[in-house]
């Protein structure tokens, strides 16, 4: 249930009133508040739990969505005369406000006892004159932490993609938007609460880009599947003219660039058909784009590249490497012919000087190439990695020189530009996704992997140790940016197994 409209809370004049009518258990409460949930009325004592538990509502996490709920119920009859329910691990408070003094001490000296029990159940139902009872208990002998979060936003189904910080251009304040495994896209304001879904019928394959279509101040989500590229209002609405059917299903995802920030944006993909597309955006083609096609397919985004006065288009086939002009005509003659890691793109490194400019992508086996804008390279051997490596080339201890980032199976190794080991970790699980760099300041860069078969997910300091609080529950990659007016400390949100959206606070 996603509740869109205004929830009031009502107060009664009269005192300990569920004591009066349900008897002795209910004589704590003494003031009464109150509400309306679809066609229930919902007591409390305090303005609070009662807007805690519209709150939970509006995320849809409540019983009927929790999933150690769904397991206890099956093991249940269908109708019931008495019905008691309970997550012992999390009722210490509530328990021991009813408990007798003896059994209060022997409750507390067992309490890591009963922290395993997450759930007692028992169910009294009478059928034929008889009267049945079942008793239902799950306990646990590892017991895993709950995830300490600022909201949970329960989704249809999991998610393998990254949750995307959008700008509210309205607010000024961020929300999130993600895509499911049925293909529903959601966005989520800053509370957790979703403002739409909308399902589509092919999963996402490129960045999430906020763009102004309008040029009026008002900002879109453009992104592309295997078929079309969408273009979507921030109230779930598409765009005239879209989505825009692609001439050939899409070999690599959607690159957006505004060459003059003046909002005339071009959008460029590859399609199966070896083509690569330019569009304006308007959806139409580009005219006079001259690029014909590529040799074999291309599997990583078209990235655009500023070095000095000059723009450049950078991609490559399996072998070859192109480097354009807007136009798509060829501005470098690449001599460097070899066979591309199937996960990287190629990484800029502009010293400022274009004569040393240059890129940076590796082989299969990780050897490294550097291509310069005169069509040379050179190339560096940091040893031998598999053909799934995932390469990086970043700044990791502040020194103002990059390092480079390999993650292969279960190692991420980081070496200095002499080649010097900086640092290393071994996960010991498969890590499947490429990791994620996070600039905090100057000395504080860290690297974000998800181990999606622990689900878990890591945040590596720039000296090789798990930062601290880490690791946190979570399977998809994640975001970490700022939700609401409160800068004091990060919001990292990321999907987890449980279809559970998390926003977790990060100092």
């Amino acid at each position: 249930m996603i509740m869109n409209y205004p929830i009031k809370i009502y107060q009664l004049p009269i005192r300990r009133l569920c004591g009066k009518i349900f008897g002795e258990l209910f004589t704590n409460i003494d003031e009464h508040y109150f509400t309306f949930v679809e066609n229930y009325m919902v007591f409390s004592d305090s303005r609070e739990s009662l807007g805690k538990l519209l709150h939970h509502i509006v995320l849809n996490k409540t019983l009927v969505t929790n999933q150690a709920y769904k397991d206890f119920k099956t093991n249940l009859g269908p109708k019931s005369n008495l019905y008691f329910y309970a997550n012992i691990s999390k009722a210490n408070v509530i328990f021991s406000k009813f408990l007798s003094d003896p059994i209060l001490t022997i409750w507390n000296e067992d309490i890591d006892a009963f922290k395993k029990i997450q759930v007692f159940g028992f169910q009294m139902y009478s059928s034929n004159g008889m009267l049945y009872s079942n008793v239902f208990l799950k306990h646990f002998t590892d017991l895993k932490d709950q995830p300490h979060t600022v909201w949970e936003s329960q989704l249809d189904t999991t998610i393998d993609c990254k949750p995307v910080f959008t700008l509210n251009h309205t607010t000024r304040q961020n929300e999130v938007f993600v895509q499911d495994q049925r293909n529903s896209i959601y966005l989520i304001n800053q509370a957790g609460r979703i403002l739409w879904k909308i399902k589509l019928d092919e999963k996402i394959n490129s960045e999430i880009f906020q763009i102004d279509y309008y040029k009026n101040g008002k900002l879109q989500l453009m992104f592309s599947t295997l078929n079309y590229i969408h273009l979507i209002d921030r109230n779930g609405n598409y765009v005239e003219k879209y989505p825009v059917k692609l001439r050939s299903p899409a070999s690599n995802a959607l690159s957006v660039f505004d060459y003059d920030k003046n909002r005339n944006y071009r959008m460029l993909i590859a399609g199966s058909d070896r083509e690569i597309y330019a569009y304006t955006a308007d959806g139409s083609l580009v005219n006079g784009w001259n690029f014909e096609n590529t040799e074999s397919q291309v599997w990583q985004p078209v990235n655009h590249f500023k070095v000095g006065d000059k723009d450049y288009l950078v991609f490559g086939d399996r072998l070859k490497t192109y480097i354009l002009d807007r136009r798509g005509n060829t501005r470098v003659n690449v001599k460097a012919y070899f066979e591309k890691s199937v996960r990287n793109n190629y990484i800029l490194d502009n010293t400022g000087r274009t004569a040393d400019a240059k890129i940076a992508i590796t082989d299969t086996a990780g050897l490294i190439y550097y291509i310069y804008f005169n069509g040379n390279h050179t190339t560096l051997d940091m040893g031998r990695f598999s053909g799934d490596h995932f390469f990086d080339y970043k700044d990791m201890d502040g020194d103002g020189r990059k390092e480079f980032i390999f993650l292969d199976v279960t190692k991420l190794k980081v070496f200095k530009e002499n080649r010097a080991l900086l640092y290393e970790y071994d996960f010991n699980r498969r890590i499947d996704q490429k990791p994620a760099y996070y600039h905090f300041a100057q000395n504080d860069k860290k690297l974000g992997i998800v181990s999606r078969e622990e689900n878990l997910i890591y945040m590596i300091n720039n000296d090789g140790k798990v930062y601290k609080g880490f690791p946190l529950r979570g399977n998809s990659p994640f975001s970490i940016g700022y939700l609401g007016t409160n800068t004091s400390s990060f919001n990292l949100i990321v999907g987890s197994n449980d279809n559970f959206l998390y926003n977790y606070t990060v100092q």
